[in-house]
């Protein structure tokens, strides 16, 4: 699916946040709409985010240098409240995350659990996520290649997710977000339900953008609740 990526930026300066906090906002209440409709309730989603380790003495090492943020993310309250909450926490958890940077001494341990068959094991049975979200912020204008203009690009991961059943792949592209999502047919049947609800999720956005409430707020605390 695709965002305009002037109004999710929008949508995110209103309330001090930035597009990556804008969008897991979406996400992650897709998410809690899809559990309830299941019958399932949730106050917070823990979410694994990739973040970069590089500084300004690191920018001409060759080479990935990344860490994994996770952070139980919250769900509930309106969600202008929410965006705020979940940009409060990201901010508190970048930096221990970007030292923890794969590039660092746990790269070989990763390597070598994975190497034995023990990583994947791990990742079957793990606790700690729901869902993946990477983010990644591409080209602001058109690319073309020999001489023809690129139109848009499809971001895709393959990866071993263990028991993770559905993952968010974002990829900005000359002022459109695309939002891949991929998931595991046994643990999510109502993939094609979650991608409307995220939809929706993404117009909430656009009603942010321009400063008004979502429909259903209730008019009492209607700044609240934007």
């Amino acid at each position: 699916m695709r965002a305009d990526l002037a109004v999710v930026r929008s949508a995110a300066h209103r309330h001090g946040c930035t597009v990556n906090d804008a969008l897991l906002t979406a996400i992650t209440g897709a998410l809690r709409r899809l559990l309830e409709r299941r019958g399932e309730h949730v106050d917070a989603v823990s979410v694994s985010v990739p973040v970069s380790a590089r500084s300004t003495t690191t920018s001409g090492d060759l080479g990935n240098r990344f860490g994994v943020l996770i952070a139980a993310l919250p769900v509930t309250g309106g969600p202008g409240q929410r965006m705020a909450r979940i940009a409060s926490i990201l901010t508190e958890r970048k930096k221990a995350a970007a030292q923890a940077s794969a590039a660092g001494p746990f790269g070989p341990l990763f390597r070598a659990l994975a190497a034995l068959g023990l990583y994947r094991r791990y990742l079957r049975r793990q606790r700690r996520i729901h869902t993946l979200v990477s983010n990644v912020r591409g080209p602001d204008r058109p690319l073309t290649v020999a001489g023809a203009t690129v139109r848009e690009i499809i971001p895709v991961a393959v990866a071993e997710n263990g028991n993770v059943t559905v993952s968010f792949e974002i990829l900005s592209y000359a002022g459109t977000v695309a939002i891949t999502v991929i998931a595991d047919p046994a643990g999510v049947p109502d993939l094609d339900e979650l991608v409307a609800i995220l939809n929706d999720e993404l117009a909430g956005l656009r009603l942010q953008a321009r400063n008004v409430c979502p429909a259903g707020a209730p008019s009492v605390s209607r700044r609240q609740a934007c």
